[in-house]
């Protein structure tokens, strides 16, 4: 018979229907799990405690918060799973209620669902989704999501408010992604903003090292 197992960790439920012993169910665990909504888009945020050369992530999504499709998976080293997880999610269609949970596994298989995340899609638009790295040397990336085709400015401006470097970019409509070459630019805080022709800004802060 399959024995439940239940533990609360740091705010971050897990179980398992998997009969194990309680000296392997420690080897890998989320330590946090977190979720965003820009739009429609979802970004995933999550941290680990491995103890294991290599652990099993599956990413799920659901609509109704019962059933779950696996939406993406892969495997990190121990070395990996020392930083933290980012996942975007940019295949969001409808309005609505949006679950998502991530299933942490041993490489024997055995896997462990974190708690549920739930967000709420209001639509398509405008918006500044990610940067990173956010302590760059030579180059940022960024990523923007768009209800429409439009052109959009992009500016990199220092402390003093001054804009120090600027694109123009032609968007299409969904998710796309874009860089800066910041290699030339003296060490300090800069911020990334997002300029769309209907007057809307997005602001992100980073760091150039």
């Amino acid at each position: 018979m399959k024995k439940i197992l239940i533990i609360l960790f740091s705010g971050v439920l897990y179980y398992s229907s998997y009969a194990q012993s309680d000296s392997s169910f420690f080897t890998v665990r989320l330590s946090s799990f977190d979720v965003s909504a820009f739009s429609n888009i979802a970004k995933l945020h999550w941290k680990t405690v491995c103890y294991l050369q290599y652990a099993n992530f599956e990413i799920q999504r659901s609509s109704n918060g019962t059933n779950y499709t696996t939406i993406n998976s892969f495997t990190a080293d121990r070395l990996r799973c020392l930083q933290p997880f980012d996942f975007v999610d940019s295949a969001l269609s409808n309005q609505g209620n949006v679950f998502y949970r991530i299933n942490v596994g041993n490489i024997d298989g055995t896997f462990y669902h974190s708690v549920v995340r739930r967000i709420n899609v209001q639509g398509k638009g405008f918006d500044l989704v990610s940067v990173y790295p956010t302590i760059a040397t030579n180059a940022i990336n960024f990523s923007v999501t768009n209800g429409e085709n439009e052109t959009f400015r992009a500016m990199v401006v220092d402390q003093r408010g001054i804009i120090v470097k600027e694109q123009k970019h032609q968007a299409p409509k969904g998710l796309s992604y874009y860089n800066f070459r910041v290699d030339n630019l003296p060490s300090g805080y800069y911020l990334l903003q997002v300029l769309n022709e209907k007057g809307e800004i997005k602001t992100a802060k980073f760091i150039k090292q």
